[in-house]
């Protein structure tokens, strides 16, 4: 009884600390890790798929180079929490590189802030992993929906 108590707490406390980790304490190479993804289709077919993306989230775009591989949007913002609402603000910066010819690098980077009483106050590296794995991998899970998508339409 003992020890499966003891076995109980461990596993509490080694699932808090997990869902407690944030951003801002992983190392670069973890975080480009999440904030990263690559596909297997041509730069241009990426860059498109991208826009459209956005777009339909409800991003507005405010800048696309497609020559430096840039794209960044506008905020938007958001009431979000499930017991306690909170205003939030999302803006994403995203950097795409041609790897080769049919190889296409895309990194995503949100830029979030929270309203508080005096203000917006950035929030990024406050971000949960958990919550941020979540965030990328469904952007680019859509991503490669959109690509795939465009493959049929050639």
């Amino acid at each position: 009884m003992r020890r499966s108590s003891a076995y109980i707490i461990t596993i509490f406390f080694l699932c808090y600390s997990c869902s407690t980790t944030t951003m801002a304490s992983l190392s670069s190479d973890k975080r480009d890790a999440i904030q990263t993804a690559l596909f297997k289709e041509s730069y241009m077919n990426v860059f498109i798929a991208v826009v459209e993306i956005f777009h339909d989230q409800g991003y507005s775009i405010d800048q696309a180079d497609e020559w430096l591989g840039r794209i960044n949007t506008l905020w938007k913002e958001e009431r979000v929490g499930l017991f306690s609402k909170k205003d939030i603000r999302r803006r994403m910066s995203i950097y795409l590189e041609r790897i080769d010819t049919k190889t296409t690098q895309v990194r995503l980077k949100c830029l979030i802030q929270v309203r508080g009483e005096s203000g917006w106050k950035d929030a990024e590296d406050d971000m949960r992993v958990f919550e941020a794995k979540k965030l990328y991998r469904r952007f680019f899970s859509l991503i490669k929906r959109k690509v795939e998508e465009h493959r049929w339409m050639k």
